[in-house]
């Protein structure tokens, strides 16, 4: 029934669509948003494409106009500008697209490009460019991606589950849970009737994530059970049991680490951590639910339950852990508090910048044009300046020279037409920015209101896709540090609850507070930025790598009622630190599979996911078990 179930969710999931226009990417609610309806309410929606044609070879003369008429009876075409340029072997021309009767451009971009593409003029080369095209090249490029991407890790994740358990019947009772919560966060995305955006299409890796993570522990205890002579149903009863209250604590912290990205600005974000808080439910449920059946239809072999469970050098190298651990307990605490401080004194100099355009690789055609047009033309982002009534004397005169004022401003590469006005007397001008990062924009933007605000206008707005781009920028950093805090706080009383010390706690948020001190710090001390794709990594991390803490302290809690502190972290690391390692290994090479993705989000994602699990496997392998270790120590020779 489950699935039969899960194979209808994963039909509704297949029909999702893609969000051409990327519009959940940009913030609702602020100064930009109302400054765009203002601007659409007065002059129409902003959807400037830019071509450019030139002659082939190069030199040889250049005859356009009869494409040029062609193209401006086009119903899809608003406006139509030619733009000067001395060379007569090509021809520069921007125009602004008629949207659809729902608002979009989607559709009148697709029909457009594929009539300039089908009648470009024989001997000529066409290149498209524009924030419209952009986003369209984006959002195709990333249903490309991910249809690529998604399966491969799935079969890394296999293929890896499948070595350490030498079972295909167990690697793939681990990935199905997995699989599921896929499919039907999938279908109630398409039942809400939301879009597929470059957030919210790294779901289904995440998701990977979560289910792996949770089930790894159920079948590790099923195994265990077995090969001490338990029978199929005995064992998988045992081991959900087992893992039952742990698993729900994991759940709980990891749905908190999503639902902290809502507060995020960008609704894409927002989306993404509703949605994932979604998934993570319905993963873990169908972990509980489907796991313990199949193990007990599917992993009946006695042999099979041996071979899974045997621990090899693993046994030995935990008790010699262990000891090591007890010796060097107050070192190793000491070298992480040291590079704690040194990684927070960085994340205090983080930037946050974002380019569009670098998603692409280097080779996509889309890139590629769009830098011939920027060569030729200095840029092809546009913004502009809203100028709201009561407007200084000098009317259009006024109008034209701010136009040819900004002209001085660093960014700015040339007008992008000519200014206008309504007819209640707000202006309007447009300006063509030069290549640039969201950081060095916001400065223009600035700039450019000031300018406008000196020369005697009292309520002046940039805005246009970019401006909302560059100054979402800063917006989602604040968001990530609200997010985190928000996480961290809310992750105490849960961890208290399940745990019921506040001593074991404070030990697992300390142990998983250095991972997001290394992914944030490292990225300043690479010299690397804050994306969209980092910028959700921290909440979404810190509530994923809290799980292994939460397992190896519930063994540990059991374990230190029978013995004393060493031998209870010796027996905690040879049972949870198994499960522990083969997830976080599994998982950071599973995410390294990304790397092969062209995507710079893709490869981002993957490498900040991988790393930082890899961090979290070795603060609660490591430093959790020496945290332990040391208050102990001290508290015996404090009672002395």
């Amino acid at each position: 029934m489950l699935l039969g179930a899960t194979a209808w969710a994963a039909t509704r999931a297949a029909r999702l669509e893609l969000d051409i226009e990327n519009r959940s990417m940009r913030s609702q609610g602020n100064a930009e948003a109302r400054a765009e309806e203002l601007r659409e309410q007065h002059f129409g929606h902003d959807a400037t494409v830019v071509t450019l044609l030139e002659a082939e070879p190069p030199g040889s003369e250049l005859d356009s106009e009869e494409w040029i008429e062609a193209l401006r009876a086009r119903p899809e075409v608003d406006t139509l500008l030619e733009l000067p340029d001395d060379d007569e072997g090509l021809k520069l021309v921007a125009f602004t697209l008629v949207p659809a009767a729902d608002g979009t451009v989607g559709e009148p971009l697709a029909s457009i490009t594929d009539f300039l593409r089908a009648g470009v003029p024989t001997g000529t080369r066409l290149s498209l460019s524009g924030s419209p095209a952009g986003e369209a090249a984006i959002a195709a490029a990333l249903d490309l991606e991910q249809r690529r991407i998604i399966p491969l890790v799935a079969l890394v994740l296999f293929t890896l589950l499948a070595l350490v358990y030498r079972s295909l019947a167990l690697a793939l009772g681990i990935l199905l849970p997995a699989l599921g919560g896929i499919a039907w966060t999938g279908a109630l995305q398409e039942a809400l009737g939301l879009l597929v955006n470059p957030v919210t299409a790294l779901l289904p890796p995440v998701l990977l994530a979560v289910g792996v993570a949770g089930t790894v522990h159920l079948v590790d205890g099923f195994v265990a059970a077995r090969a001490r002579g338990l029978a199929p149903d005995a064992a998988a009863h045992h081991a959900l049991r087992e893992v039952l209250w742990p698993a729900l604590g994991c759940a709980l912290t990891t749905v908190i680490g999503f639902l902290a990205l809502c507060l995020s600005p960008i609704p894409a974000i927002q989306r993404f951590g509703g949605l994932a808080a979604a998934g993570v439910l319905v993963t873990a449920l169908l972990s509980f639910l489907a796991v313990p059946p199949w193990l007990r239809v599917c992993a009946r072999s006695e042999r099979l339950a041996r071979r899974a469970s045997e621990l090899g050098p693993w046994r030995r190298g935990a008790t010699a852990l262990a000891r090591q651990l007890a010796r060097r307990a107050g070192v190793l605490v000491g070298l992480a508090l040291v590079s704690a401080l040194v990684l927070g004194w960085a994340w205090t100099r983080i930037d946050v910048d974002t380019d569009p355009l670098r998603i692409l690789p280097a080779h996509h055609p889309f890139r590629v044009e769009t830098e011939r047009i920027a060569t030729r033309l200095g840029g092809t982002d546009t913004f502009d300046l809203v100028l709201s009534p009561p407007e200084p004397a000098g009317g259009f005169l006024k109008l034209a020279g701010l136009q040819q004022a900004l002209l001085e401003l660093d960014g700015v590469a040339r007008p992008a037409g000519l200014p206008r006005r309504a007819s209640d007397g707000t202006g309007l001008v447009t300006m063509l920015l030069e290549p640039g990062g969201s950081q060095a924009r916001e400065r223009t933007f600035a700039a450019a209101e000031a300018l406008a605000r000196a020369q005697g206008w009292s309520t002046v707005q940039a805005t246009g896709s970019a401006v909302r781009v560059a100054r979402d920028s800063g917006a989602i950093g604040r968001g990530e540090v609200y997010g985190l805090a928000a996480t961290f706080l809310a992750l105490g009383p849960c961890l208290w609850f399940g745990l019921r010390s506040g001593r074991l706690t404070a030990v697992a948020l300390l142990a998983n507070l250095w991972p997001c001190l290394l992914m944030h710090g490292g990225l300043v001390l690479l010299g690397r930025p804050l994306t969209v794709a980092s910028a959700m990594i921290g909440s979404v991390i810190l509530g994923l790598v809290v799980d292994d803490a939460i397992y190896f302290l519930h063994g540990f809690r059991a374990a230190r009622a029978r013995a004393r502190e060493r031998v209870a972290v010796a027996h905690t690391l040879r049972t949870s630190g198994r499960a522990m390692s083969v997830t976080s290994l599994v998982l950071a090479l599973g995410f390294s599979a990304s790397l092969s993705g062209e995507l710079s989000t893709t490869r981002e994602f993957g490498a900040l996911a991988a790393s930082t699990i890899l961090a979290a496997w070795g603060a609660n392998l490591f430093l959790l078990p020496a945290l332990l270790l040391l208050l102990r120590a001290r508290a015996r020779r404090a009672s002395a």
